[in-house]
């Protein structure tokens, strides 16, 4: 599956079997954004990271087929599949920033998601929220340890440094199948192999954010649990 995540390859410090509060590092060279099936560093600041959404017109024609920015564009995911899985609980929390630069000062940027023919859900805005995974050799599994925030940050220029938190309960995440599925969903809390954000808008979450009339940048500052 194409994802846009930002990945980091990181060994949690105390193997406890008891969940642990955990921060992920700010540090760009453990992450990476993915993009079609493309990948790339983000741009390390000072105690952050950023990249920059990608145009529009790179993504082809906004409702035609086969014009989209690949599956899952703007998310970040920690990925610990090489690793040992994660366990997690509490709360995930991230500060992050979207900073928007318009072409026409009175218009907004666009952040577009209309690039798939089929995505006809013309009311919903375009979002990122959080994405966990376990990684599992079989496809219809998969979709059952693959969860979503319900909670997201609508993407617009946040005019400084935003907080989105959401308790780690099964009430507050959807899987594939948006069937409350408790056991899966505990599952995959105990053998996280990815973890961060995705972009999308219309029909899906994950399907791809790009912008039109101007450029922007999604900039994390913090991102763990509490």
């Amino acid at each position: 599956m194409k994802k846009l995540v930002l990945v980091l390859g990181f060994m949690l410090v105390c193997p406890c079997a008891r969940a642990q509060v955990w921060t992920a590092p700010m540090d760009a060279a453990k992450w990476t954004v993915w993009y079609k099936d493309m990948s790339f560093a983000p741009t390390q600041g000072t105690g952050s990271m950023s990249f920059a959404f990608p145009s529009t017109t790179s993504c082809g024609t906004p409702g035609t087929a086969g014009s989209d920015c690949g599956e899952n564009y703007g998310a970040f995911t920690i990925d610990y599949a090489a690793k040992k899985s994660l366990s997690i609980s509490g709360t995930l929390t991230a500060t992050l920033q979207v900073q928007t630069a318009p072409a026409n000062p009175l218009i907004p940027v666009s952040f577009d998601w209309e690039t798939e023919a089929d995505n006809t859900c013309f009311t919903t805005p375009a979002t990122t929220r959080f994405y966990i995974q376990e990684w599992v050799n079989s496809p219809n599994v998969a979709l059952t340890r693959r969860w979503y925030s319900k909670s997201a940050y609508v993407l617009q220029d946040s005019g400084g440094i935003v907080t989105l938190a959401v308790p780690l309960l099964v009430e507050d995440w959807q899987d594939v199948y948006n069937d409350g599925n408790a056991k899966g969903f505990a599952t995959t809390l105990a053998n996280v192999n990815r973890i961060g954000f995705v972009a999308g808008g219309g029909c899906f979450f994950g399907h791809g954010v790009s912008v039109s009339g101007g450029s922007a940048t999604f900039k994390l500052v913090s991102f763990g649990t509490q």
